[in-house]
């Protein structure tokens, strides 16, 4: 183990006492030991083995000499079943990419429909807004408005909207429904 050497810090100046000079110590060197490591046991034992089943585990190099009569027939049957999962896998494969094409041209027939659709409104705002600009507003209501607010006699609020054509005509028929609202016995909202 290598050594290692710590100085000693220097020490603050010390109070002698007694007049006795304080020894120094010498510089020892540390040495640096590992601790001891104890394994920890195994938490599940590990289970024995027969010896025939060990026997049969092991890869075997040499032909053996027990081999059924039947092997190759096995061995030819299990390799065209294997061609023949390949085969079905394959067709499997070339049927869903057929699906996925398919699903991929109707989206595609989607998209171009909602574009052209779209498209086919975005004139159609276009044209709305240009006629909106020459044209102007036209007007469909009377321009001379008032809400009149009043409570009936039982005391529930009432709201009468008057539209006309012109200034004249709102204030003749604002005199007409106010002397036929108090004549009924309606009130002012307060």
């Amino acid at each position: 183990m290598p050594e290692m050497k710590v100085p000693t810090p220097p020490s603050a100046p010390m109070i002698n006492i007694g007049g006795k000079t304080p020894e120094t110590q010498p510089e020892t060197p540390l040495t640096l030991e590992p601790d001891p490591v104890n394994p920890e046991p195994d938490d599940i034992p590990d289970v024995e083995l027969p010896e025939t089943l060990k026997a049969a585990l092991e890869p075997s190099t040499e032909p053996s000499s027990t081999a059924l009569p039947y092997d190759a027939l096995l061995q030819g049957f299990c390799t065209h079943l294997m061609k023949r999962l390949d085969q079905e896998l394959l067709a499997s494969g070339k049927d869903l990419m057929k699906v996925l094409d398919a699903m991929g041209m109707a989206m595609q027939r989607w998209g171009e429909r909602t574009m052209q659709a779209n498209e086919h409104s975005a004139y159609q705002l276009s044209n709305a807004l240009e006629a909106l600009q020459k044209g102007g507003i036209h007007m469909t209501t009377a321009p001379y408005r008032v809400t009149l607010q009043a409570c009936t006699p039982s005391g529930y609020p009432v709201t009468f909207d008057v539209l006309k054509d012109s200034a004249n005509a709102l204030v003749e028929e604002l005199n007409n429904l106010t002397a036929w609202l108090v004549s009924q016995g309606y009130k002012p909202v307060s």
